[in-house]
């Protein structure tokens, strides 16, 4: 299997689309976050757990217990998963340290 991350800038509509497909497709897992309601790290750290469904709460909202899920994703059973952000220059505006350290979410 061969993965990779792509970023790419959309508009609102483009973005709507690009929804509409993940969602209908079943061999795609679909996470949404909002970017302008993620404040600070733990609030992104919520966001990110809420929106892959984590299989276990993590003992603290911290990036280090985080990056342990997100690297594994092995409760995902679909094959490809699309990951949208909505107002990702809005993101983390009161805690940037996190944002620099995992330089693109």
């Amino acid at each position: 299997m061969k993965n990779r991350i792509i970023y790419v800038t959309v508009t609102k509509d483009e973005a709507e689309e690009i929804k509409k497909n993940a969602v209908k497709n079943l061999d795609i897992f679909f996470a949404e976050i909002d970017g302008a309601k993620i404040i600070a790290e733990e609030d992104y750290v919520r966001a990110m757990a809420n929106a892959f469904v984590f299989p276990q709460a993590l003992p603290e909202l911290k990036i280090g217990w985080y990056n342990d899920y997100i690297s594994d994703l092995m409760w995902i059973e679909q094959k490809n998963i699309v990951m949208l952000t909505h107002d990702y220059d809005l993101m983390l505006t009161d805690d940037l340290k996190p944002k620099k350290c995992n330089s693109r979410f």
